[in-house]
C-alpha cells in the first residue's frame, strides 16, 4: 500500500458525520461506536482517533493474533468485535448481526461468530470473539516473535488456523461487497472511485 492503511482518507461519509473526509480508522471507529460501548485502536498504528484509546499489541510481531489477544484481555463485555482497518464497506447492520447471533448462543459453548460470503470464505478479522478465549490464545502465542520459530518460541499459528480450532457459528452474508478489503493502492483507488458522491461523498 506504500503507506499505513489506517491513515488513508475515506470519502464516503454517508451515515458517519465528519467535517472533513475521515481516515479509514476514523470511519470504522465511528461505525463501531454505533454497536459497541467501548472502541479501541489496537496495534502500532500511524494514526489517532479522538476519544478512542490506543492499545499496543500484548505480544508484538505475531500478526493479527497479537491484536486479537490484546482485545480479549481487556476487561468488559463477554463478546468483542474485531475489525481490521482495511474493510471500509462494513456497516453497523453487519456488526449488530454478529453480536445478535453471539448473544443467541449464550450457554452453547460458542467461542466465535464469523461472517461467511457465498464463495465459502470466512472473515476472521470482521468477527465476534468471546473473551473466554484469552487464556487459550495466550498459550498459543509465543512470548516474542521468531520468524521461522524455535523450540523455545514456536511460530504463532495463523488467525485462520486458530479459528479452525474454535466452536464457531456462521453468519451468512450475501453481499460480498460488505467484506471487501483493500490490500493495494490500486484496490484503494478503485474503491474510492466506486463511491457515490450523491450519497455524501467528498
Amino acid at each position: 500500500m506504500r503507506r499505513p492503511k489506517a491513515s488513508l482518507f475515506w470519502y464516503d461519509t454517508s451515515g458517519v458525520p465528519h467535517d472533513s473526509p475521515p481516515t479509514l480508522a476514523e470511519h470504522l471507529c465511528a461505525i463501531l461506536h454505533g454497536v459497541c460501548r467501548e472502541v479501541f485502536l489496537v496495534g502500532d498504528l500511524a494514526v489517532e482517533v479522538d476519544g478512542v484509546p490506543r492499545l499496543l499489541d500484548a505480544v508484538p510481531g505475531v500478526g493479527p493474533l497479537g491484536g486479537l489477544l490484546t482485545v480479549l484481555q481487556q476487561p468488559g463485555e463477554d463478546w468483542r468485535i474485531v475489525l481490521s482497518c482495511d474493510t471500509p464497506f462494513v456497516n453497523s447492520g453487519l456488526l449488530a448481526a454478529l453480536l445478535a447471533l453471539a448473544g443467541a448462543t449464550e450457554g452453547s459453548g460458542c467461542e466465535a461468530v464469523l461472517p461467511q460470503t457465498p464463495d465459502g470464505q470466512l472473515h476472521p478479522l470482521c468477527a465476534a470473539y468471546h473473551s473466554k478465549l484469552a487464556d487459550r490464545l495466550h498459550s498459543l502465542v509465543p512470548a516474542r516473535a521468531s520468524g521461522a520459530g524455535t523450540s523455545a518460541h514456536p511460530r504463532a499459528p495463523s488467525v485462520h488456523r486458530f479459528v479452525e480450532s474454535l466452536d464457531t457459528r456462521i453468519l451468512k452474508v450475501e453481499d460480498t461487497g460488505l467484506l471487501r478489503n483493500l490490500n493495494t493502492m490500486r484496490e484503494y483507488l478503485a474503491a474510492i472511485n466506486s463511491l457515490d458522491v450523491a450519497d455524501g461523498s467528498a
